[in-house]
């Protein structure tokens, strides 16, 4: 109701601003259109023009956290909550802001206010399950989205949130009941046909896996998980044909996904294939990469906005050929708010573009400036091989598995 209370007010004072004033409706219209970056820009000069509107704030709020800044979006959103202390949505989206930050116990506090203020309602508790999803607290986020589902039993996004942390627990017939309820509310909610699908997969992968996945399809799902527990199924069933190309389905869309690696190696090695025998011995090498790219993955607006991290992700996906994902993140590493050192974008754009002639110094000096890190000698020796120096390159990669086994810095 509090964001209710919000549009209400700010429609009916931007009546008598239409003339003075057009950016309030503006801001709102753009807003409504999924604009936010352009809403956002609208708000800002009506917010300071209008320091006492909590309503003001609070849509700014919303429109800079839509648009992917958290950090912007808190700053307007604490004046919003202090001007109408007694309203649940300043809190609700201030934890949500808090959270995208890794801000985890003032987002926790804010979503707290949020339900004491408006207790009958399932939004707040799904904010909570989801900020417990975050610090990987499972059970607790199970607790919070079924607290969610009793307040609102027919609430989507709160089946949805429980069937997949039921899902994460491993209770998988409890995901199943909650995903099947969900979509008796909701038949076309992408999410729950995507939680279901995989639930089957996992349960038997029987015929009811393969509607449930197919339904999954024709719905627009294109998860790199549910492609992933089907071709999992595929393979535990013996369908070799069929899971290899349900996991080469799951890594083009994550090149990074470890298992689809793994099963799609095992699935082609069964199959008798040299790609599938050397899949497998690769694995070795690739793990430790998964597992970093898996830790250091920004996972918050505010390592979002870290060009070096999102450098240090490129040359991570350029060591698995993952050509695309390594463009993705090197143009995301120039434009970020703090961009990455120019030497490692140097690196890792030169390889993206295949110039090797430039790449493989640029890797080189980076290893000179640090050579401890095990990901730099992996990037030079994969700028090595690709560019005709496979002796050289072995080399690397034996420097890169000795690092390695020191512990990864």
């Amino acid at each position: 109701m509090g964001a209710l209370r919000f549009l209400a007010r700010a429609l009916l004072a931007s009546a008598p601003l239409a003339q003075s004033d057009a950016s309030l409706e503006t801001g709102l219209a753009l807003l409504k259109a999924g604009r936010a970056l352009e809403a956002a820009e609208a708000l800002e000069s009506v917010a300071a023009s209008r320091p006492s509107d909590p309503a003001v704030h609070y849509y700014l709020g919303n429109a800079r956290l839509r648009a992917g800044d958290a950090e912007r979006a808190l700053a307007a959103l604490e004046p919003s909550g202090a001007l109408e202390p007694d309203n649940a949505a300043a809190p609700l989206s201030l934890g949500q802001a808090a959270g995208a930050l890794g801000e985890f116990d003032r987002a926790g506090a804010a979503l707290d206010r949020a339900v004491r203020l408006d207790p009958g309602r399932a939004r707040p508790l799904v904010e909570k399950g989801r900020l417990a999803l975050a610090r990987d607290q499972l059970g607790e986020a199970v607790r919070e989205f079924a607290r969610a589902v009793e307040a609102q039993p027919a609430d989507p996004d709160a089946l949805r949130g429980l069937a997949e942390a039921l899902f994460l627990t491993r209770d998988l017939e409890g995901a199943r009941a909650a995903s099947e309820r969900g979509l008796e509310v909701a038949p076309l909610d992408r999410g729950l046909l995507a939680c279901r699908s995989r639930v089957l997969c996992r349960l038997d992968g029987g015929e009811a896996a393969e509607q449930s996945y197919r339904a999954a399809l024709e719905a627009g799902v294109e998860d790199a998980e549910v492609h992933f527990e089907a071709g999992a199924a595929a393979l535990r069933n013996g369908a070799l044909p069929t899971a290899v190309a349900r996991l080469r389905l799951a890594l083009e869309r994550d090149p990074a996904h470890g298992g689809a690696r793994f099963a799609l190696a095992r699935a082609l090695a069964r199959s008798g294939s040299e790609e599938g025998r050397e899949g497998l011995a690769r694995f070795r090498d690739e793990k430790p990469i998964l597992d970093e790219i898996r830790r250091t993955s920004p996972r918050t607006a505010r390592e979002a906005a870290d060009g070096e991290r999102r450098a240090f992700l490129a040359l991570l996906y350029l060591c698995l050929d993952a050509g695309g994902k390594a463009r993705e993140e090197s143009d995301a590493a120039a434009s970020a708010q703090r961009p990455a050192p120019a030497q490692i974008l140097e690196a890792v754009r030169a390889a993206v573009e295949g110039r090797w002639a430039q790449a493989v110094p640029a890797f080189e000096r980076l290893v000179a400036s640090e050579p401890g890190h095990p990901f730099l000698r992996a990037g030079l020796a994969w700028a090595l091989e690709r560019g005709g120096r496979p002796e050289e390159a072995r080399r690397q990669r034996s420097e890169y598995r000795r690092l390695l086994g020191e512990g990864i810095r």
